[in-house]
């Protein structure tokens, strides 16, 4: 999850994902402090999620002090591994 922020102020910036289908995973908070009218991205990566279904739209809530100010829409497809990694001929 990348967000931009702009305004002025410290604050607590967090993200959550919609526990019906994937559990409750939260992110971590972050703390920044944005001067003089400026600006500040943030970057969550939610890991070790065990999602229970596929090809589903999941809601991320994005908090700010506490309080939900948006949500996005992301979309979680289950990708089939290739199986084993190629032989480099022992090079």
């Amino acid at each position: 999850m990348v967000n931009h922020w702009e305004g002025n102020g410290t604050f607590n910036a967090g993200e959550h994902l919609n526990p019906e289908f994937a559990g409750s995973s939260h992110s971590a908070a972050s703390t920044f402090t944005i001067e003089n009218q400026g600006y500040a991205t943030t970057v969550t990566f939610f890991t070790n999620v065990a999602f229970r279904s596929f090809a589903v739209r999941f809601i991320v809530s994005i908090m700010i002090d506490g309080k939900q100010i948006a949500e996005k829409a992301i979309f979680v497809h289950h990708v089939a591994s290739a199986g084993r990694a190629p032989n480099d001929g022992g090079n």
